[in-house]
């Protein structure tokens, strides 16, 4: 596996610190691969909002600023 740009390198204890223990750790080469039973993904902060459902009303907006122009 060959990323695009470097990765940030994170030790398997920040991992371990995070989520517990995995169920099970592999050795591949340079990586290590560390299963676990239920999905992260859940447990990490999202970084984007999710997709507006069809149907489903928008969520408010702030107000903004916009300019008047005098009569």
């Amino acid at each position: 596996m060959n990323p695009p740009v470097p990765l940030d390198e994170i030790a398997p204890w920040q991992i371990s610190a995070r989520f517990g223990p995995p169920v099970r750790t592999y050795d591949v080469g340079p990586y290590v691969i560390m299963t676990y039973d239920t999905n992260l993904l859940t447990d990490l902060s999202p970084s984007l909002p999710p997709p507006s459902q069809s149907g489903a009303t928008p969520a408010p907006t702030a107000p903004t600023a916009t300019s008047v122009s005098a009569p």
